[in-house]
Protein backbone atom coordinates (compact mmCIF):
# COMPACT_ATOMS: atom_id res chain seq x y z
CA UNK A 1 0.00 0.00 0.00
CA UNK A 2 1.49 3.33 -1.04
CA UNK A 3 1.72 5.89 1.69
CA UNK A 4 2.58 9.51 1.94
CA UNK A 5 3.82 11.64 4.77
CA UNK A 6 1.38 13.89 6.58
CA UNK A 7 1.45 17.57 5.71
CA UNK A 8 3.18 18.50 8.94
CA UNK A 9 6.92 17.91 8.40
CA UNK A 10 8.74 15.70 10.85
CA UNK A 11 12.18 16.60 12.14
CA UNK A 12 14.61 13.75 11.53
CA UNK A 13 17.57 12.70 13.67
CA UNK A 14 21.16 12.54 12.47
CA UNK A 15 20.53 8.93 11.45
CA UNK A 16 17.56 9.98 9.37
CA UNK A 17 15.12 8.49 11.88
CA UNK A 18 11.69 10.05 12.24
CA UNK A 19 10.95 8.46 15.62
CA UNK A 20 12.35 9.65 18.93
CA UNK A 21 14.37 7.54 21.34
CA UNK A 22 11.38 7.49 23.68
CA UNK A 23 9.14 6.11 20.95
CA UNK A 24 11.59 3.34 20.11
CA UNK A 25 12.04 2.43 23.77
CA UNK A 26 8.28 2.37 24.39
CA UNK A 27 7.80 0.23 21.27
CA UNK A 28 10.16 -2.37 22.71
CA UNK A 29 8.48 -2.18 26.11
CA UNK A 30 5.15 -3.13 24.55
CA UNK A 31 6.66 -6.41 23.38
CA UNK A 32 7.86 -7.12 26.91
CA UNK A 33 4.31 -6.95 28.21
CA UNK A 34 2.80 -8.73 25.23
CA UNK A 35 5.17 -11.67 25.57
CA UNK A 36 4.67 -11.93 29.31
CA UNK A 37 1.06 -12.83 28.50
CA UNK A 38 1.88 -14.98 25.46
CA UNK A 39 4.64 -17.09 27.02
CA UNK A 40 2.68 -17.65 30.23
CA UNK A 41 -0.26 -18.97 28.22
CA UNK A 42 1.98 -20.95 25.88
CA UNK A 43 3.93 -22.72 28.64
CA UNK A 44 1.46 -23.10 31.48
CA UNK A 45 -2.14 -23.04 30.24
CA UNK A 46 -2.35 -26.78 29.57
CA UNK A 47 -0.92 -27.50 33.02
CA UNK A 48 -3.50 -25.24 34.65
CA UNK A 49 -6.38 -26.83 32.75
CA UNK A 50 -5.38 -30.33 33.87
CA UNK A 51 -4.75 -29.06 37.41
CA UNK A 52 -8.39 -27.93 37.67
CA UNK A 53 -9.57 -31.36 36.50
CA UNK A 54 -10.06 -31.03 32.73
CA UNK A 55 -8.93 -34.28 31.00
CA UNK A 56 -5.75 -34.02 28.93
CA UNK A 57 -7.52 -35.18 25.75
CA UNK A 58 -10.14 -32.47 26.18
CA UNK A 59 -7.40 -29.89 26.74
CA UNK A 60 -5.80 -30.94 23.45
CA UNK A 61 -9.15 -30.54 21.68
CA UNK A 62 -9.63 -27.07 23.16
CA UNK A 63 -6.15 -26.03 22.03
CA UNK A 64 -6.78 -27.31 18.49
CA UNK A 65 -10.12 -25.49 18.22
CA UNK A 66 -8.58 -22.21 19.38
CA UNK A 67 -5.66 -22.56 16.92
CA UNK A 68 -8.18 -22.95 14.09
CA UNK A 69 -9.95 -19.80 15.28
CA UNK A 70 -6.57 -18.05 15.50
CA UNK A 71 -5.79 -18.89 11.87
CA UNK A 72 -9.11 -17.32 10.85
CA UNK A 73 -9.24 -14.23 13.05
CA UNK A 74 -5.80 -12.85 12.15
CA UNK A 75 -6.60 -12.05 8.49
CA UNK A 76 -10.16 -11.03 9.41
CA UNK A 77 -8.93 -8.53 11.98
CA UNK A 78 -6.30 -7.28 9.54
CA UNK A 79 -9.15 -6.53 7.14
CA UNK A 80 -11.09 -4.74 9.88
CA UNK A 81 -8.09 -2.52 10.65
CA UNK A 82 -7.80 -1.64 6.96
CA UNK A 83 -11.45 -0.61 6.73
CA UNK A 84 -12.02 1.11 10.09
CA UNK A 85 -10.77 4.68 10.48
CA UNK A 86 -10.48 6.36 13.88
CA UNK A 87 -9.81 10.06 14.37
CA UNK A 88 -6.92 9.25 16.70
CA UNK A 89 -5.11 6.90 14.35
CA UNK A 90 -5.25 3.59 12.54
CA UNK A 91 -3.41 1.34 15.01
CA UNK A 92 -3.06 3.18 18.33
CA UNK A 93 -6.78 3.01 19.26
CA UNK A 94 -6.63 -0.80 18.97
CA UNK A 95 -3.49 -0.94 21.10
CA UNK A 96 -5.24 1.14 23.76
CA UNK A 97 -8.13 -1.31 23.69
CA UNK A 98 -5.67 -4.16 24.19
CA UNK A 99 -4.55 -2.60 27.48
CA UNK A 100 -7.89 -3.72 28.90
CA UNK A 101 -8.62 -6.76 26.76
CA UNK A 102 -5.49 -8.87 27.17
CA UNK A 103 -5.01 -8.59 30.99
CA UNK A 104 -8.72 -9.18 31.66
CA UNK A 105 -8.90 -12.16 29.29
CA UNK A 106 -5.73 -13.69 30.77
CA UNK A 107 -6.90 -13.41 34.37
CA UNK A 108 -10.32 -14.75 33.36
CA UNK A 109 -8.77 -17.97 32.06
CA UNK A 110 -6.98 -18.66 35.33
CA UNK A 111 -10.03 -17.78 37.42
CA UNK A 112 -11.84 -21.07 36.70
CA UNK A 113 -13.32 -22.19 40.06
CA UNK A 114 -12.33 -25.71 41.10
CA UNK A 115 -15.76 -26.22 42.69
CA UNK A 116 -17.87 -26.08 39.50
CA UNK A 117 -18.79 -29.12 37.40
CA UNK A 118 -16.51 -30.54 34.70
CA UNK A 119 -18.88 -29.39 31.96
CA UNK A 120 -18.88 -25.86 33.36
CA UNK A 121 -15.07 -25.89 33.53
CA UNK A 122 -14.80 -26.96 29.89
CA UNK A 123 -17.28 -24.29 28.73
CA UNK A 124 -15.44 -21.66 30.80
CA UNK A 125 -12.08 -22.80 29.40
CA UNK A 126 -13.26 -22.69 25.77
CA UNK A 127 -14.95 -19.29 26.01
CA UNK A 128 -12.14 -17.71 28.01
CA UNK A 129 -9.43 -19.10 25.70
CA UNK A 130 -11.25 -17.92 22.56
CA UNK A 131 -11.66 -14.50 24.19
CA UNK A 132 -7.96 -14.45 25.07
CA UNK A 133 -6.91 -15.40 21.54
CA UNK A 134 -9.10 -12.64 20.12
CA UNK A 135 -7.67 -10.14 22.62
CA UNK A 136 -4.15 -11.21 21.69
CA UNK A 137 -4.91 -10.60 18.01
CA UNK A 138 -6.10 -7.11 18.93
CA UNK A 139 -2.70 -6.39 20.46
CA UNK A 140 -0.52 -8.36 18.01
CA UNK A 141 -1.67 -7.21 14.57
CA UNK A 142 -1.64 -3.45 15.34
CA UNK A 143 1.77 -3.42 17.06
CA UNK A 144 3.41 -4.88 13.95
CA UNK A 145 1.46 -2.55 11.68
CA UNK A 146 2.36 0.46 13.79
CA UNK A 147 5.92 0.66 12.42
CA UNK A 148 4.55 1.35 8.93
CA UNK A 149 2.94 4.58 10.10
CA UNK A 150 5.59 5.65 12.59
CA UNK A 151 8.16 6.11 9.81
CA UNK A 152 8.69 5.64 6.08
CA UNK A 153 12.39 4.86 6.59
CA UNK A 154 12.91 1.15 5.86
CA UNK A 155 16.06 0.98 7.96
CA UNK A 156 14.24 2.58 10.86
CA UNK A 157 11.37 0.13 10.53
CA UNK A 158 13.84 -2.75 10.63
CA UNK A 159 15.45 -1.22 13.71
CA UNK A 160 12.10 -0.93 15.47
CA UNK A 161 11.25 -4.55 14.68
CA UNK A 162 14.65 -5.67 15.98
CA UNK A 163 14.07 -3.77 19.22
CA UNK A 164 10.71 -5.51 19.57
CA UNK A 165 12.22 -8.94 18.96
CA UNK A 166 14.97 -8.44 21.54
CA UNK A 167 12.43 -7.22 24.08
CA UNK A 168 10.22 -10.23 23.35
CA UNK A 169 13.14 -12.60 23.92
CA UNK A 170 13.98 -10.97 27.24
CA UNK A 171 10.36 -11.27 28.41
CA UNK A 172 10.21 -14.90 27.27
CA UNK A 173 13.34 -15.76 29.27
CA UNK A 174 12.06 -14.02 32.40
CA UNK A 175 8.69 -15.80 32.30
CA UNK A 176 10.13 -19.21 31.43
CA UNK A 177 12.84 -19.05 34.09
CA UNK A 178 11.01 -17.16 36.83
CA UNK A 179 7.38 -18.31 36.92
CA UNK A 180 7.92 -21.76 38.52
CA UNK A 181 9.72 -20.23 41.52
CA UNK A 182 7.29 -17.31 41.79
CA UNK A 183 4.28 -19.62 41.68
CA UNK A 184 5.77 -21.86 44.36
CA UNK A 185 6.47 -18.85 46.59
CA UNK A 186 3.04 -17.25 46.09
CA UNK A 187 1.09 -20.50 46.09
CA UNK A 188 -1.30 -20.47 43.17
CA UNK A 189 -1.90 -19.81 39.49
CA UNK A 190 -4.31 -16.89 39.89
CA UNK A 191 -2.15 -14.71 42.19
CA UNK A 192 0.83 -15.34 39.90
CA UNK A 193 -0.95 -14.27 36.73
CA UNK A 194 -2.49 -11.23 38.44
CA UNK A 195 1.00 -10.00 39.37
CA UNK A 196 2.35 -10.71 35.88
CA UNK A 197 -0.69 -9.02 34.30
CA UNK A 198 -0.01 -5.84 36.25
CA UNK A 199 3.64 -5.88 35.13
CA UNK A 200 2.62 -6.63 31.55
CA UNK A 201 0.05 -3.82 31.55
CA UNK A 202 2.54 -1.28 32.88
CA UNK A 203 5.05 -2.07 30.12
CA UNK A 204 2.40 -1.94 27.38
CA UNK A 205 1.02 1.49 28.29
CA UNK A 206 3.82 3.89 27.16
CA UNK A 207 3.73 3.18 23.40
CA UNK A 208 -0.02 3.80 23.30
CA UNK A 209 0.55 7.43 24.26
CA UNK A 210 4.15 7.99 23.19
CA UNK A 211 4.09 6.72 19.59
CA UNK A 212 2.94 8.95 16.72
CA UNK A 213 1.32 7.86 13.47
CA UNK A 214 3.10 10.12 10.98
CA UNK A 215 2.47 8.28 7.72
CA UNK A 216 -1.06 8.29 6.31
CA UNK A 217 -2.59 6.45 3.32
CA UNK A 218 -3.50 8.43 0.23
CA UNK A 219 -7.05 9.74 0.16
CA UNK A 220 -9.45 7.62 -1.84
CA UNK A 221 -7.23 4.55 -1.66
CA UNK A 222 -9.30 1.37 -1.43
CA UNK A 223 -8.47 -1.52 0.86
CA UNK A 224 -8.56 -5.21 0.04
CA UNK A 225 -11.89 -7.00 0.51
CA UNK A 226 -12.18 -10.19 2.57
CA UNK A 227 -13.01 -12.14 -0.59
CA UNK A 228 -9.91 -10.85 -2.36
CA UNK A 229 -7.84 -11.61 0.71
CA UNK A 230 -8.76 -15.30 0.81
CA UNK A 231 -8.47 -15.59 -2.97
CA UNK A 232 -4.96 -14.19 -2.73
CA UNK A 233 -4.11 -16.63 0.06
CA UNK A 234 -4.94 -19.59 -2.19
CA UNK A 235 -2.76 -18.27 -5.01
CA UNK A 236 0.29 -17.25 -2.97
CA UNK A 237 2.41 -20.38 -2.63
CA UNK A 238 4.99 -18.62 -0.46
CA UNK A 239 2.34 -17.56 2.03
CA UNK A 240 0.97 -21.12 2.07
CA UNK A 241 4.49 -22.42 2.71
CA UNK A 242 4.78 -19.94 5.56
CA UNK A 243 1.59 -21.25 7.16
CA UNK A 244 2.84 -24.82 6.68
CA UNK A 245 6.09 -23.92 8.42
CA UNK A 246 4.09 -22.27 11.20
CA UNK A 247 2.03 -25.45 11.64
CA UNK A 248 5.20 -27.56 11.80
CA UNK A 249 6.66 -25.13 14.33
CA UNK A 250 3.59 -25.46 16.56
CA UNK A 251 3.83 -29.25 16.28
CA UNK A 252 7.52 -29.43 17.19
CA UNK A 253 7.11 -27.00 20.10
CA UNK A 254 4.84 -29.39 21.99
CA UNK A 255 7.85 -30.39 24.09
CA UNK A 256 7.92 -26.89 25.59
CA UNK A 257 4.39 -27.28 26.96
CA UNK A 258 5.32 -30.62 28.54
CA UNK A 259 8.18 -29.16 30.56
CA UNK A 260 6.10 -28.50 33.68
CA UNK A 261 4.62 -32.01 33.64
CA UNK A 262 8.10 -33.53 33.25
CA UNK A 263 9.52 -31.38 36.04
CA UNK A 264 6.65 -32.16 38.39
CA UNK A 265 6.34 -35.92 37.85
CA UNK A 266 9.81 -37.01 36.72
CA UNK A 267 12.21 -34.53 38.32
CA UNK A 268 10.18 -34.09 41.49
CA UNK A 269 9.95 -30.29 41.54
CA UNK A 270 8.14 -27.74 39.39
CA UNK A 271 11.04 -25.32 39.80
CA UNK A 272 13.16 -27.63 37.62
CA UNK A 273 11.16 -26.20 34.71
CA UNK A 274 13.46 -23.18 34.91
CA UNK A 275 16.50 -25.32 34.11
CA UNK A 276 14.69 -27.03 31.23
CA UNK A 277 13.72 -23.64 29.81
CA UNK A 278 17.29 -22.39 30.15
CA UNK A 279 18.59 -25.47 28.33
CA UNK A 280 16.23 -24.80 25.43
CA UNK A 281 16.94 -21.06 25.29
CA UNK A 282 20.74 -21.26 25.13
CA UNK A 283 20.85 -22.90 21.65
CA UNK A 284 18.36 -20.32 20.34
CA UNK A 285 20.52 -17.45 21.59
CA UNK A 286 23.75 -18.95 20.24
CA UNK A 287 22.28 -19.77 16.83
CA UNK A 288 20.68 -16.33 16.66
CA UNK A 289 24.15 -14.77 16.75
CA UNK A 290 25.12 -16.61 13.57
CA UNK A 291 21.94 -15.92 11.55
CA UNK A 292 23.20 -12.58 10.16
CA UNK A 293 26.30 -14.38 8.85
CA UNK A 294 24.43 -17.22 7.14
Amino acid sequence: MEVKQTEKPTRKSKLGFMTTGGERFSYGLYFVGQNIFYVFIYLYLSVFFTDVGIPALTVAGIALAVKVWDAVNDPLFGGVIDKVRFKKGKFLPWLRLSLIAIPVATVLIFAIPSSISLTAKIVWAVLAYVLWDTAYTICDVPIFGLVTVMTDNQGERTSLMAIGRVAAMVASMVVALGVPSVREAIGGWLPTIIILSVIGLITMVPVCFKAKERIQPKEGEKGVSFKEMFRYLGKNKYLLLFYLALFISYSTNIASTLGMYFSRHCLGAETMQSLLSLASLIPSIVLGMFIPKI
